[in-house]
């Protein structure tokens, strides 16, 4: 099961989870609440059983935020554009690779190529949540339109779905990419 959305614990025998967070079903103690266990850390707790959803389920639930989410990103005229040039929507010329795997502790680069007229603005996604620049994301995008994000000693926190999104006043694309995160998960 997947949860489908954050769900912050407020009670000692709950645990909290993370949007696009993997666990296992224990038990099943009723229609509102299931005892589970977190795949990673093997963190044991109760949750409602209307926070998680089948991986299936889940692959559309978050195809859906992120659509909504990419429609709604603003769009930013570049000054030097002209107005006559013709307005050409994103397109991925080189995608995100479908899977990643890196090592805990490694260094994790995820890079793809985009074109448009204007420019496309680029936005990060984890999930469905919007990515910014802090110690542990760096975000590029050169003269070349190659847009990089760069996640410096990955822990088994940065696993899941990665998403990036291309637009311009012509429209939107976007590609997406699982990573996994290989070795020193937790000792409980």
């Amino acid at each position: 099961m997947v949860a489908a959305v954050s769900y912050v614990s407020y009670m000692p025998e709950t645990v909290s989870l993370a949007e696009g967070e993997r666990v296992y079903v224990v038990e099943r103690f009723n229609a509102d609440w299931w005892f589970v266990r977190k795949k990673i850390t093997l963190e044991q707790g109760f949750i409602p059983s209307k926070v998680l959803t089948d991986s299936a389920s889940y692959t559309y639930i978050l195809r859906d935020k992120l659509d909504l989410k990419i429609e709604k990103l603003a769009v930013f005229k570049e000054f030097h554009q002209e107005e006559e040039d013709e307005s050409i929507a994103p397109t991925f010329t080189v995608k995100l690779f479908e899977t990643e795997e890196v090592e805990h502790g490694d260094t994790l680069v995820l890079e793809c190529q985009v074109t448009g007229n204007p420019r496309p603005n680029i936005t990060w996604f984890k999930q469905s949540t919007v990515i910014q620049s802090s110690n542990d994301f760096q975000m590029y995008y050169n003269e070349d339109n190659v847009a990089k994000l760069i996640i410096k000693n990955v822990t088994n926190e940065f696993e899941g779905n990665y998403t990036v999104a291309a637009k311009n006043k012509a429209g939107s694309a976007s590609c997406s990419c699982k990573v996994f995160v290989e070795g020193n998960y937790y000792n409980n």
